[in-house]
């Protein structure tokens, strides 16, 4: 079955999960989701004790594979006619230490291809309202620099 696949991305407590609640309560068994790679990751033990560059490498390329591999495994397996994905395999790119350029390098890959997976991409931005910003034990920027990832 072919699937028509989106990613919804942006800056951090920008809605990317909600928005995929209110999809997938919606539409029902019409949507596939893919949960976002970065929080099961972090969530299931991953050290994040230190923002040294050798962690952030790691995680990256980590959630990038897992990212990747999830929205395969949606593509085989689903009856949905729709697959939402919370981020993509775009998003790992902004946390890499040199930059999206050489993460994709890295990685063996380029922004073009890893857009062309998706038949759409939805960008949502943080709050500009610091009083409906949130912090979680797995979302740890601040407002600040939840704005400066989402450029």
């Amino acid at each position: 079955m072919k699937h028509k696949k989106i990613a919804i991305t942006g800056g951090p407590n920008s809605g990317k999960t909600t928005a995929l609640s209110v999809l997938k309560e919606t539409f029902g068994p019409q949507v596939e989701l893919v949960r976002e790679a970065a929080t099961m990751i972090f969530s299931g033990g991953f050290p994040r004790q230190d923002n040294s560059r050798a962690h952030i490498e790691a995680a990256q390329q980590i959630i990038f594979v897992a990212t990747k591999e999830m929205e395969e495994l949606a593509e085989q397996t689903s009856t949905a006619p729709l697959i939402v994905c919370d981020r993509g395999t775009v998003d790992a790119s902004v946390y890499w230490p040199d930059g999206p350029e050489a993460f994709f390098a890295h990685m063996g890959t380029s922004l073009e291809a890893e857009l062309a997976r998706y038949d759409a991409v939805l960008h949502l931005s943080p709050p500009s309202n610091p009083a409906f910003y949130q912090s979680t034990h797995v979302r740890t920027e601040t407002l600040d620099k939840a704005f400066e990832i989402d450029r």
